[in-house]
């Protein structure tokens, strides 16, 4: 199977610590039985349309007791103060830092910029050392292991043990740990699913794929290959919260020579425009030889491309796209063309190999479109 190395867009969440203000002496204040509040600096500009559902995940660390029993039961509310007034926004906490059983001292909090954001509002995070009622948010999105089967053709199966990441009960992602697709191994393979997915019966559910193992030949063969896709070492549901879900895969190659680990977060988007946020660890467990001079490693790859079968209904999938686009080290954008009824060739049809020494941008990001 060919594979070219590609980027992936990923948007990294910067992680800022909240600043504590005393607001305490300010004549506006969101409810009087919440003693303390502390403003929250919010590290992207709202002003701008694409900051509207902008998931902000942060680590704050109170400076006073923080009555929290756990993520459900807790005092913890986040009110933006916008021009017409206080509004509580929908949040999540987690890695709750407990100094006694009702008590914390810090912990992880996650909310959406809502869609009234104009760049003059103000966020809070409110709190108390005294019992607040539930806050009974909406469970937005869930995580859980999930399997897959599907064999057209004997001895070729579409097979997968996966993470399903659901929102509002329909399918939005899958990321494989283990299984197999046309004889090849599927951990860290990530499947966008179409909208509006309940239930994964075929391949023709899946829009589009990404894969963030790492992978290179040893040999000049492309059958000696070497990936991390072809050991699970261990998998973890991290958080199963109302806005974000995380979750954690270990794996190694064959050979054991290298070891990849990968966090994978989503959070809640009533958007259209779905996104996983994925860190990815690859590290080298021995002194590695590459055996093609075009290849170097991938470190990720992004998917694109159909089946045909005149036969097998299932096994008419997939999409094939007109360009290639690359966010280059110059800071211009290059455009490549790509053929859409290519001619089969056993090892792929190179459109940009290292040899073209294109070195991705600042702010690195590749695309099919």
């Amino acid at each position: 199977m060919w594979r070219q190395l590609l980027g992936v867009i990923i948007v990294f969440l910067i992680i800022y610590p909240i600043n504590a203000i005393d607001t305490l002496n300010t004549s506006n204040w969101w409810d009087d039985r919440w003693s303390y509040r502390e403003e929250i600096e919010i590290p992207i500009d709202t002003s701008k349309e694409e900051a509207k559902f902008q998931p902000i995940d942060i680590h704050i660390v109170f400076d006073n007791s923080c009555w929290a029993v756990n993520e459900t039961y807790n005092s913890i509310r986040v009110i933006c103060e916008a021009t017409n007034g206080f509004h509580e926004l929908e949040s999540q906490v987690y890695d709750l830092n407990h100094i006694d059983d009702h008590h914390i001292d810090s912990c992880g909090l996650v909310f959406l910029i809502p869609d009234f954001a104009t760049g003059k509002e103000r966020y809070y995070v409110y709190y108390d050392d005294n019992e607040k009622p539930a806050n009974n948010y909406i469970d937005h999105v869930s995580v859980e292991e999930s399997y897959y089967r599907y064999e057209p053709i004997s001895g070729y199966p579409f097979e997968s043990k996966y993470f399903k990441v659901t929102q509002h009960g329909y399918i939005v992602y899958g990321v494989a740990y283990q299984g197999e697709f046309l004889g090849f191994s599927t951990a860290h393979q990530i499947t966008k699913f179409k909208g509006n997915t309940v239930d994964v019966s075929s391949p023709k559910n899946a829009e589009t794929w990404a894969s963030f193992d790492f992978f290179y030949y040893y040999r000049d063969d492309v059958s000696k290959f070497s990936s991390t896709i072809q050991t699970l070492l261990s998998k973890e549901i991290l958080i199963d919260g109302n806005l974000m879900v995380r979750f954690k895969i270990r794996s190694t190659t064959a050979r054991k020579d290298v070891e990849t680990a990968a966090i994978y977060t989503y959070y809640y988007c009533p958007t259209i425009d779905k996104k996983i946020f994925v860190h990815v660890k690859h590290k080298a467990l021995e002194e590695l030889h590459i055996g093609m001079e075009t290849d170097v490693g991938n470190i990720c790859g992004l998917q694109a491309g159909s089946m045909r079968s005149p036969s097998i209904e299932d096994l008419n999938f997939g999409r094939m796209y007109p360009y290639f686009h690359v966010y280059a080290e110059d800071g211009s954008i290059k455009e490549y063309t790509l053929d859409l009824n290519p001619e089969y060739t056993p090892n792929g049809i190179p459109v940009l190999t290292v040899k073209d020494d294109v070195d991705l941008g600042k702010h690195a990001w590749a695309s099919f479109d």
